[in-house]
């Protein structure tokens, strides 16, 4: 009815869009994901085929001045006045004046302003359209360069491979001596009661569907070390990391089970590329409340053998203790069926006091050495 109302016709319609409890609205989101590439990539084609070399190297000298003007003047003072008032920190301000994108809607813009110019009769119109895609050259060429550099003096580089994302809010999950400076981790849960605990414990929360696509991006997943799932429940626990697996291929999982014969069995998480935790079977809920008594607690060891045993409990129903992280300078990774323990390796083990003389025998003859004793060399977190 309006002339040009395609643009806020098609933002209204996404926004209702996403406001609306569609079932299907993954496969959605994923067929226009595709559309958006092959569309957008359509249209730049077709408008940088509009604009003609030589109508850019005609801007001269007076052009590329303009083009720096925008660049190092007007973009700094657009961001700054548009983040006024906004949580962003001055180094946030900085790289967004440094990247801030000049793009299709620009190229769309100018294209049109060109052909309407040439149309009424008026100059000017090629040189407008050769500027604007100018302009967007040397951003695309000069972000590409220069973005990362500029983020990681700044601060405000992502790190990869840091952290750990964990399903679950019970003891055992909270138990897990993963955070360290550096490494945060993120636990998962759409208990509000749970959530409200683990906040006041000083665990970062994130309340909701753990098999939400949405609440993973809000988690950074793609940015873990690796996800944990912990519930009493093997199959909810597998669910999460066909999850995972779906938004991160490389994403290294484990899994905590009930049984090691019967249900979701170690056979069946090789399949999916994951490992069992604790490397043997966990009933999450006896050991739960283990902690929550008091009748359980963490415990560090040192590996002093060259070639230590295996500590795991395999096909064991009830284990004395279970391997939970190994520490190696620094870092720590949780502990599955395919981690490997070396001489001077640290390692959290969580043991039931009313078995600790079986749980210490056990690690002893394996070649592990109490943290807190005077001959190891690991001191005792």
């Amino acid at each position: 009815m309006v002339h040009e109302s395609g643009l806020a016709a098609v933002t209204i319609a996404g926004m209702v869009l996403a406001s609306s409890p569609i079932r299907k609205s993954r496969d959605l989101i994923e067929f226009k994901e595709q559309l958006t590439v092959l569309l957008i990539g359509m249209v730049f084609i077709l408008l940088a085929a509009n604009t003609r070399v030589d109508d850019i190297i005609a801007l001269g000298w007076a052009g590329a001045l303009t083009v720096i003007a925008l660049v190092v003047l007007v973009r700094p003072i657009e961001v700054l006045v548009c983040s006024i008032g906004t949580t962003l920190s001055w180094r946030e301000r900085i790289l967004i004046a440094w990247i801030a994108p000049r793009g299709i809607v620009a190229a769309a813009v100018a294209s049109l302003f060109a052909i309407r110019l040439e149309s009424e009769g008026i100059a000017g119109g090629a040189k407008l359209q050769a500027l604007v895609f100018a302009t967007i050259a040397a951003t695309v060429i000069w972000s590409g360069l220069t973005g990362g550099l500029i983020a990681q003096l700044l601060g405000l580089r992502r790190r990869s491979d840091s952290g750990w994302l964990i399903l679950g809010t019970n003891e055992l999950a909270l138990a897990q001596p993963l955070q360290t400076p550096g490494q945060e981790v993120v636990c998962l849960d759409e208990d509000p009661h749970r959530v409200q605990r683990a906040e006041a414990l000083g665990v970062r929360v994130l309340l909701g569907n753990a098999l939400e696509t949405r609440l993973l991006m809000r988690a950074e997943v793609e940015l873990r070390t690796g996800a944990v799932a912990i519930t009493e429940s093997p199959e909810v626990n597998l669910l999460f990391v066909n999850k995972v697996h779906q938004e991160t291929k490389e994403q290294r999982c484990l899994v905590a089970i009930d049984t090691w014969s019967t249900g979701v069995t170690p056979e069946v998480l090789e399949t999916k590329d994951a490992e069992v935790l604790f490397g043997g079977a966990t009933d999450v809920g006896l050991w739960s409340q283990r902690i929550d008594r008091g009748e359980a607690q963490v415990e560090w060891w040192s590996c002093r053998a060259w070639r230590p045993r295996e500590i795991f409990n395999e096909g064991e129903s009830r284990p004395a203790y279970l391997p939970m992280v190994r520490r190696r300078w620094k870092r720590r990774i949780t502990v599955g069926t395919r981690t490997r323990f070396r001489r001077r390796d640290g390692v959290a083990v969580l043991v039931e006091q009313a078995r600790q003389d079986e749980a210490h025998e056990r690690l002893q003859q394996a070649g592990f050495v109490r943290g807190d004793d005077p001959a190891s060399r690991v001191k005792p977190e």
